[in-house]
């Protein structure tokens, strides 16, 4: 008896020894339902042929443009999208020199979250 005890005892101990976690991520081409479908599935900085994968759904942003200050505003997250001289910023206001009081507007949609990978084809769009 005492040795069976003894048995599962060392066989216990020995078992949570050799059980150990392994972080590691599935391979690119595999599809993502979790953390990294939410997070990480539009960052792939620029490059549009990874969002027109057949195993990817692409998600649509709904924006309202307003072309001549070239400003886009996100209605879900309350955000605004600008140029300024060192690149796109993002702001939950615009900055003082940036006023859209009654410009024209223009509600689009694309495939980012990023609005200003797809300036340029906006911009001519709406001249």
């Amino acid at each position: 008896m005492g040795k069976k005890i003894l048995f599962f005892i060392l066989l216990a101990v020995f078992s949570l020894d050799f059980a150990k976690t392994v972080f590691a991520d599935p391979p690119y081409w595999a599809p993502a339902y979790g953390y990294r479908y939410r997070h990480y599935r539009d960052h792939d900085d620029g490059d549009r042929r990874y969002e027109e994968r057949r195993h990817r759904r692409v998600r649509t942003y709904r924006y309202i443009y307003y072309p001549e200050q070239e400003v886009y505003y996100y209605p879900v997250t309350r955000r605004y999208y600008w140029r300024e001289p060192s690149g796109w910023r993002v702001g939950l206001r615009l900055p003082g020199g940036i006023s859209i009081g009654a410009s024209s507007s223009f509600p689009i949609e694309l495939d980012s979250d990023r609005p200003y990978i797809y300036h340029e084809e906006t911009r001519i769009k709406f001249r």
